[in-house]
This record gives C-alpha cells, sequence and structure tokens, in this order.
C-alpha cells in the first residue's frame, strides 16, 4: 500500500494521502511537485476541504494509518 499519493493538484492547492507526518508530507510535496515560485507548499490553514470535509482528515479507505492533508502554495 502507498504511503503518499497526491490525489488533486491545482494551482494554488494540493490534497494528499498520507501515513506521513505533516512535516514529512510537507517534504515529500515539494521535492515531487515543486510550485515553481518563490513559495513552497504548506499545510493550509483552511478548517475544510472544498467538499466540506474537515482539513485534515482519516482516509475513507485506510482511516487507521492514512490521512487526507490540503496543501497550498
Amino acid at each position: 500500500m502507498h504511503d503518499f499519493i497526491v490525489y488533486d493538484l491545482g494551482i494554488v492547492y494540493a490534497a494528499v494521502c498520507t501515513s506521513l507526518t505533516e512535516a514529512e508530507t510537507v517534504a515529500r510535496v515539494n521535492e515531487q511537485y515543486p510550485t515553481g515560485i518563490d513559495s513552497r507548499w504548506e499545510i493550509s490553514k483552511q478548517p475544510n476541504f472544498a467538499t466540506g470535509e474537515p482539513h485534515p482528515c482519516p482516509c475513507e479507505k485506510l482511516p487507521i494509518t492514512h490521512k487526507h492533508y490540503l496543501l497550498s502554495c
């Protein structure tokens, strides 16, 4: 099973499913998906995803080990 997957990537937001820590998640997203601008990906301060789910939230498929995070740049 994966430990990290970016399942939605936009211009200023990225959604990630991961078993990594927040710090490891941010480092991995910045390494694999650099923004190309001065600001880097960070954990978003938004309390919810666009779907209304809380941020972060447990993964619906792997709730014990994985969380979904929203990142912004």
